[in-house]
């Protein structure tokens, strides 16, 4: 394969990769068994606004490590408690919500960025809650219960 034939591929897997992650992402979404918090206004609802506002500010901060020479964003913290706190598929609207309007409006990103990366972050919530419902986790703002293999797995599979 020539030089340029490479060139004018490249761009086609990009856009094939986007549009996997976003047909995954849209079916997850879109499949599961969607958990409504009731009347609106409501603990649940207050809960939902607050950890979306916590997502949007917790990702579009970095902290510096001076000692690695590194910034790194805490923005996956209210992400991965909001799997363990809200049925599907509230983690993937708030991962979604966060993604988009931090790279959007903070970072100002390309359309196709936003895109891509709106699509990740629900397609991680989405698959890292399956996973850890799968394996026994619970997911309530009533009652929590710690299991550690859920968790564990959770962990991973949003990384």
């Amino acid at each position: 394969m020539t030089e340029a034939t490479q060139q004018r591929l490249h761009p086609l897997r990009i856009y094939a990769l986007i549009a996997v992650v976003c047909s995954a992402a849209a079916f997850l979404l879109l499949t599961g068994e969607w958990q409504w918090p009731g009347a609106f206004p409501s603990r649940y609802w207050n809960a939902l606004a607050a950890f979306a506002i916590l997502g949007i500010l917790s990702d579009s901060f970095f902290l510096r490590l001076p000692f690695a020479r590194v910034n790194t964003s805490v923005g996956f913290i209210p992400l991965l408690a909001s799997v363990l706190l809200f049925g599907h598929p509230w983690p993937m609207v708030i991962s979604g919500v966060t993604a988009c309007f931090v790279d959007t409006f903070v970072r100002r990103k390309p359309a196709i960025r936003i895109w891509f990366n709106t699509a990740q972050y629900m397609l991680a919530a989405g698959l890292g809650g399956l996973i850890y419902a799968r394996l026994g986790g619970s997911a309530s703002l009533e009652e929590f219960s710690f299991t550690l293999i859920p968790f564990v797995s959770l962990v991973a599979v949003f990384s």
